[in-house]
């Protein structure tokens, strides 16, 4: 990544505990201090914005990244939000195993239908048309589902169809996962997200 024109840094750490949080204040003013405007401000990186510290403890790794979105910090705060790590496999229920193997197998399953269907190889015909700029494409000489010319999304209807499914079907399984994950967050560990954004002075 090239620094030439950034004016801010920004990023995120897990922290098993709190007696962590020191470690990662000192990587971030040593960040600021390798790539800020040293030259017109030479106290930066002495110190990092302010802490707000939640009290509030989020069910799940994904609620406290929601609740770091949902709240106006950057620029002005850094943010350290204690979640439960419900993504322990220890605390897991056989229900939830289950669900996260579900998910598992159909993304597997997703991930070869896409390579059975990739480069229109479901098509009967030797020739497919685009539906965006007309032209009529050889199918051995498509390499991807998109039209070399234009960039249209060439598959058919079935494919399209098929992977939509497949992707809801997912969706929908992630969304049970993380209910039933949320739902043992009694039994799991407190951690912390903490959230930074600091200005680099340029």
């Amino acid at each position: 990544m090239s620094w030439g024109n950034v004016q801010m840094i920004s990023g995120m750490y897990c922290l098993d505990s709190k007696s962590e949080l020191s470690y990662a204040k000192n990587e971030i003013k040593e960040e600021i201090k390798r790539y800020g405007n040293i030259e017109e401000y030479p106290d930066l990186g002495n110190e990092i914005l302010p802490i707000i510290s939640i009290e509030t403890v989020c069910k799940s790794f994904e609620e406290a990244e929601e609740l770091a979105d949902s709240l106006d910090w950057k620029g002005k705060n850094s943010l350290l939000i204690p979640y439960k790590d419900v993504g322990d496999e220890d605390i897991w229920t056989i229900k939830v195993n289950t669900i996260y193997l579900n998910i598992y197998h159909e993304e597997n399953n997703l991930e070869k239908y896409i390579k059975r269907t990739k480069g229109c190889r479901n098509h009967k015909s030797k020739f497919v048309g685009c539906p965006r700029c007309g032209s009529r494409l050889n199918r051995k000489f498509i390499s991807n589902d998109k039209c070399p010319l234009c960039g249209q999304d060439i598959s058919s209807s079935t494919v399209k169809k098929t992977i939509k499914r497949y992707k809801n079907t997912i969706k929908e399984m992630e969304k049970e996962l993380r209910e039933k994950k949320e739902k043992l967050s009694y039994k799991a560990k407190t951690k912390y997200l903490f959230f930074y954004e600091e200005d680099l002075k340029y």
